[in-house]
């Protein structure tokens, strides 16, 4: 498959992988999110005291005493647990929102990763490429891998090549799809909400959640003070979700249209596409 044939191109299911595991892993992560709001408001209700309803403070009392017999009547551990779930309620679920950041962003490296290795494999063009044909690999190495194994292995060394991993936002991933020629403009919105979920993520990992001068210099939007507690809202987390599909949407479209594909069949496609990340 190369990008100067004129014959139609079919292009392979493994290409296309990428793109439907992504969805997949969002729409799980999704559901995921919605059981445990779910489940904290649930129990958050359950044990909710109500001074002036004497009939439900008694099933209060009753969903109390279930529970702890289920827990061995350990009622310092349950009365921790439903603090815990009180504090999560009141501050719309910061441990949940701070796990899920870094998913996402975990997510969308996963995502490029794969997306180029599979490039590797079913693109004749790549290994056109001087950075490509520069690539300094182990030959012990490469001669025992897999064919799926090596091409991981070729993108890992890519990423060393160009230096991705020291980038920020989108040039993470921009500066290893520009090898290919598959870089493009992306929306600002899109491209600063990207940035500052990879500053979240960095902080969340490496500092505890805590705010430290990198996060301050690099995101003054978002208002924090050194030792201030990283809280990611869930309007916020949404926002950068949303900004992360578009992203990834816009490379669904450059691939396809790098392929020769009609514009009127890309939109159908990105149609198709936006359906799809609207599912429950």
């Amino acid at each position: 498959m190369t990008k100067n044939n004129s014959e139609k191109r079919v292009i392979p299911e493994d290409l296309k992988t990428p793109f439907l595991q992504f969805t997949q892993t969002q729409r799980m992560y999704s559901n995921i999110l919605s059981l445990y709001e779910f489940a904290l408001l649930t129990t958050h209700l359950m044990f909710q005291v109500d001074f002036e309803d004497e009939k439900k403070n008694q099933q209060v009392l009753f969903c109390r005493e279930a529970v702890y017999e289920a827990f061995s009547n350990n009622k310092e551990f349950v009365d921790s647990k439903l603090n815990l779930v009180e504090e999560e309620v009141k501050n719309q679920s910061p441990i949940l929102y701070l796990q899920a950041t870094v998913s996402l962003w975990s997510g969308l490296e996963s995502f490029i990763r794969l997306f180029i290795s599979r490039w590797l494999q079913y693109n004749e063009d790549s290994f056109d490429k001087e950075i490509v044909k520069e690539l300094k690999i182990s030959f012990s190495e490469y001669h025992q891998m897999d064919e799926e194994d090596r091409y991981h292995y070729l993108t890992s060394l890519l990423e060393d090549r160009v230096r991705s991993s020291f980038m920020k936002g989108i040039n993470r991933f921009e500066s290893l799809l520009e090898v290919f020629g598959l870089s493009g403009k992306v929306d600002t919105n899109d491209k600063s909400n990207i940035f500052t979920l990879q500053q979240l993520r960095n902080c969340i990992v490496h500092n505890g959640a805590i705010a430290d001068k990198k996060i301050i210099d690099s995101c003054p939007w978002l208002n924090l003070e050194v030792g201030d507690q990283i809280i990611v809202s869930p309007d916020d987390f949404n926002k950068y979700l949303t900004s992360v599909n578009n992203y990834v949407v816009s490379i669904f479209i450059r691939f396809h249209k790098y392929l020769g594909i009609s514009d009127k069949t890309l939109e159908t496609m990105k149609a198709f596409w936006e359906r799809t990340k609207k599912l429950e």
